[in-house]
């Protein structure tokens, strides 16, 4: 107070119940004016500037603006990885029914409509989604420092991986970001605590792999070579079974 020559910043809350499970429409709040007073008229016997007279305590601001809070969530993307090699998947920060926010139009979700990409969310104001844990640890590693942020959407680059394997991704973020439909309360992953009904996950699966021919290298070339043998003999079979029947 006194470094600030008697200034304060307020903190205004709602009272507004966040189920986890169960996404909310939008709300407008209408902010008219902020009045400060005393509680007791004795509490405003003295003034913030060297403890005297005059009173000064008490006032009023006009504020006169509307303020929509919206449902928000983080949904990373799950991934497929054609190889040991690097890759990347994404996270978007969403609105749940909100097509425009602040005269600005977002766009859909390309799966559930009812969702909203909120461009207008700042990460370094509004809640951060890092990708804390990664499970299993062997063969596996977190995100570059390159990882980037733009326009409501957060891309995480991966260096490759060193075993071919099922991994699980696992999301660090604010809890009013964190919503699934089966959701429990939110935690922030860590060993011990890593429920994907706890913060939002993702998967990390390794596609077969691909030969320089375009043809998945699942067999030998000398077993492919077999393979042509057996069928030409047994094209020879039925043209010699056929010449039997005929006679």
């Amino acid at each position: 107070m006194k470094a600030n020559n008697g200034a304060t910043n307020p903190t205004i809350r709602l009272n507004v119940d966040r189920d986890v499970k169960a996404p909310q429409l939008p709300l407008t709040v209408h902010y008219n004016d902020q009045n400060v007073s005393c509680a007791n008229t004795s509490e405003c016997d003295m003034s913030a500037m060297s403890l005297s007279a005059p009173n000064t305590a008490t006032g009023s601001k006009a504020m006169n603006f509307d303020v929509t809070h919206v449902y928000g969530r983080v949904v990373p993307s799950n991934v497929r990885v054609m190889g040991l090699i690097a890759f990347e998947t994404i996270a978007r920060y969403e609105a749940y029914m909100t097509p425009t926010l602040l005269g600005t139009g977002l766009l859909a979700d390309p799966i559930d409509t009812t969702w909203n990409v909120n461009t207008l969310h700042t990460e370094a104001e509004y809640g951060d989604a890092t990708v804390d844990y990664v499970e299993p640890v062997a063969g596996s590693s977190l995100p570059l420092g390159t990882s980037t942020y733009a326009a409501g959407v957060e891309t995480y680059r991966f260096n490759p991986y060193t075993i071919r394997q099922n991994y699980k991704g696992h999301i660090n973020t604010e809890g009013w970001l964190w919503y699934n439909p089966n959701a429990l309360a939110y935690i922030d992953p860590a060993v011990g605590a890593l429920s994907c009904l706890t913060h939002p996950c993702f998967d990390i699966t390794f596609g077969r792999l691909i030969g320089n021919t375009g043809s998945a290298k699942t067999e030998s070339e000398a077993h492919k070579s077999n393979k042509k043998h057996l069928q030409e003999q047994a094209g020879v079979l039925r043209v010699n079974m056929r010449l039997q029947y005929d006679e």
